[in-house]
């Protein structure tokens, strides 16, 4: 596996304050944590349950609890999802399709996966990199790990974002243990992140109405199944290659 034992300088964060600011960031994700306790002490057990059942009109219900601020704390849930990498978070994203419509479901959607995804690098990389390593370890990923270490990191990184329903925290994970740099992550998951955040989100808008949506919801079926085709044959078609000779 390749670049595992040592980062290259390129790949570093730009925003290197040493240890005081990873102090800092893990000092306010904790203080948030606990404030958001005191002031909803049901919040985390709801979410947990929330997330294992995968209730999206459970979901629904949730957010609207919140009245005005549903869009704050749906965007505040995604972010801490994607940080902590291993709940799912499909229920939400049908959620906010069902509750703020396509557009204002993507893109609550859009900006809270992203945040998360590059709060969970950054954690990932610098302060619990072998928790990341454990974890995709865990989950038989590692050998994804030379595709992002790769000269092509970019669009494996780009490649697995916008594939619908794939998890995220282990693309984080195997992205922070990679060679990647941080300015290829941060593009590859901003703009890899669109098309399955807009996915995700129609499925759960049309899903209220389907009789209505059939149609597109047809149609997204053959996308999604289309892409996932692609990448695996794609895979197949790489290992079946004969080995490039200089």
């Amino acid at each position: 596996m390749k670049g595992n034992d040592s980062l290259p300088a390129n790949s570093q964060i730009p925003m290197q304050s040493g240890k005081s600011f990873k102090f800092f960031l893990l000092a306010l994700t904790l203080v948030l944590l606990v404030v958001m306790h005191l002031l909803i002490p049901d919040f985390y057990p709801t979410l947990w349950n929330l997330a294992v059942s995968g209730d999206v009109q459970g979901a629904v219900n949730f957010l609207k609890s919140f009245g005005s601020g549903a869009v704050v704390v749906s965007f505040l849930v995604l972010v801490a999802f994607n940080t902590v990498g291993f709940l799912p978070n499909f229920f939400l994203l049908a959620a906010n399709g069902m509750l703020f419509g396509i557009a204002g479901g993507a893109a609550v959607s859009w900006a809270g996966e992203c945040v998360g995804a590059i709060l969970g690098f950054y954690l990932m990389r610098t302060t619990i990199r072998e928790y990341a390593l454990s974890a995709i370890d865990r989950a038989g990923y590692l050998c994804q790990v030379d595709d992002f270490s790769s000269r092509k990191g970019f669009q494996a990184v780009l490649l697995t974002r916008a594939l619908p329903y794939v998890p995220s925290g282990l693309v984080t994970a195997a992205s922070a243990i990679s060679c990647i740099s941080f300015h290829d992550y941060f593009w590859a998951s901003l703009l890899g992140k669109l098309p399955s955040s807009i996915i995700e989100v129609m499925f759960g808008h049309d899903l209220i109405d389907y009789e209505n949506h059939i149609d597109r919801l047809v149609l997204l079926t053959l996308l999604v199944t289309a892409a996932y085709a692609f990448v695996w044959w794609r895979k197949r078609k790489k290992r079946t290659e004969p080995p490039k000779t200089i």
